[in-house]
């Protein structure tokens, strides 16, 4: 579903073909969308049946409510580039048995493989280069958006860009010792955040200050200084549920 930001004017974006609930012992799984930079498409990974591996297929929709339609299958982690020209996704690969990540241009054509295995494809804000984590090995790549460049940063996950596109801020460390990392994208200078234990939500848009969730069940979310680690202020003490975000300048 779509909604203004107060709530008001949701609307199903995607139902099923007749628009109606289905009673089945299936139902359909759709991953976390992206919306399209100028709010007029979305574009989301669905399983229309059983929860089946290797089954998703991407499709893009109006947020109107239009019909969807299909971009790649198997194929799941979509995320628009910030011009709103292409997208990345994740796509599984029969012959490898690993993820790949693709580029697409936003009608499906042009499809084309950058990295013979990783997932969680996100972009760059000056849209050169996308930050993407292995699929086994567990470790942070970033490579140009033609496919070259690949470079290996460190393990670790949730790689979030700063918003010079110059720096990456990655979740490294254990469960048991969360921390976080702050690096160059060529792979140089990594930096750990002092006292930063806990989950990377978001870089602010001045690149000097991150929002991170903190702790289980209620959740903490706190903003830390990048460099330092300073504790500069709690969002909120009873968070359910992390993946907090900085509003950006239009």
């Amino acid at each position: 579903m779509v909604s203004n930001p107060d709530g008001s004017g949701a609307q199903v974006v995607e139902a099923n073909p007749t628009g109606t609930a289905v009673n089945t012992p299936y139902t359909t799984y759709i991953t976390p969308a992206d919306l399209s930079p100028d709010g007029q498409q979305i574009a989301f990974s669905v399983n229309p049946g059983a929860p089946v591996p290797h089954t998703n297929q991407l499709d893009i929709a109006a947020v109107d409510g239009g019909a969807p339609r299909q971009l790649a299958a198997p194929a799941y982690n979509p995320r628009w580039s910030p011009d709103g020209t292409k997208i990345a996704y994740s796509m599984f690969r029969t012959e490898t048995q690993l993820n790949a990540v693709f580029i697409a241009n936003a009608d499906g054509s042009g499809a084309h493989m950058v990295a013979p295995d990783g997932v969680d494809p996100t972009w760059s804000p000056d849209g050169t280069q996308l930050a993407f984590t292995t699929t086994n090995g567990g470790s942070i790549k970033t490579v140009d958006v033609n496919g070259s460049g690949l470079r290996t940063l460190g393990p670790g996950r949730n790689a979030v860009w700063s918003p010079t596109s110059n720096r990456i801020a990655f979740n490294s460390g254990t469960a048991d010792v969360p921390q976080i990392t702050i690096e160059n994208s060529d792979g140089s200078k990594a930096q750990v955040v002092p006292g930063a234990n806990g989950t990377l939500d978001d870089w602010d848009p001045s690149g000097t200050r991150l929002l991170v969730s903190i702790g289980s069940g209620p959740i903490t979310i706190e903003v830390v200084d990048a460099t330092s680690g300073a504790r500069d202020g709690i969002v909120t003490t009873s968070a359910l549920y992390p993946e907090a975000s900085w509003q950006r300048p239009r």
